[in-house]
C-alpha cells in the first residue's frame, strides 16, 4: 500500500471520531499525558484512553512509557506528524 493511500485511510479514521480528531490534535508536536489531554479538551478520561488505544493501533501515537502506570507519556508517530498536516 502506498503511503499516501495509508495516509487517506489516517486521515479518515480519524474524521470519523470526534472524540480522536480533539485528542490526535491536542497531542500535536508535544507530549501528553491522558489527564492533561482530558482536562484540556474538555472530554472524559475513558474517552481520551479509548481514543488513544485507537489512535496507537493505526501508529498514529507512540507510549513513550509502557511499563508506568501513571503519567504515560503520548507523543505522535512521524506518520502522525504527516497526517497531521492534513487534520489541522
Amino acid at each position: 500500500m502506498t503511503e499516501e493511500k495509508r495516509d487517506v485511510e489516517s486521515i479518515a479514521y480519524i474524521k470519523l471520531s470526534k472524540h480522536r480528531q480533539k485528542v490526535f490534535i491536542n497531542i500535536g508536536d508535544k507530549l501528553k499525558i491522558p489527564s492533561e489531554i482530558s482536562k484540556e479538551t474538555g472530554l472524559n478520561i475513558d474517552d481520551v484512553s479509548r481514543a488513544l488505544r485507537g489512535l496507537k493501533s493505526k501508529d498514529l501515537v507512540v507510549c513513550l512509557n509502557e511499563t508506568d502506570k501513571r503519567a504515560r507519556l503520548y507523543e505522535l508517530t512521524q506518520k502522525g506528524k504527516a497526517v497531521l498536516e492534513y487534520i489541522y
